[in-house]
């Protein structure tokens, strides 16, 4: 697994709190992806609301936050409602991300997806 270099956590929680300010994250998640047989960290930030697309716009602007508290690591932009119907339908990636899913600020249970889910 490619180990991903979380930086210092008062940087990394201002980088969330920017964010916050740009759009309505609900929750932001750490945990373990595997795509096209590569297997890394990703961190996911979830939207409150049930968008069609998540615009590209958002992700410019993330893009540029992420620059701005020089933070690189791989990362996807995701709604709650989204996760909710994969969880209900029971899909297995989704069900194994909810169930990995890791907090990144020790005493702050708001940035972990369990937070938001209410089956």
């Amino acid at each position: 697994m490619d180990a991903i270099v979380i930086p210092p956590e008062k940087e990394f929680e201002a980088l969330i709190n920017d964010l916050k300010v740009l759009m309505d994250v609900t929750a932001v998640t750490l945990h373990e992806s595997n795509t096209a047989g590569k297997t890394s960290d990703i961190l996911t930030i979830i939207m409150e609301g049930n968008f069609y697309e998540i615009a590209s716009e958002m992700y410019d602007r993330a893009e540029k936050l992420f620059e701005r508290h020089s933070v690189q690591m791989p990362y996807k932009i995701i709604d709650s409602a989204d996760v909710i119907h994969k969880l209900k339908d029971g899909n297995l990636y989704y069900l194994k991300w909810y169930l990995t899913g890791r907090p990144l600020f020790k005493n702050d249970t708001a940035y972990t997806v369990v937070k938001i889910i209410n089956l």
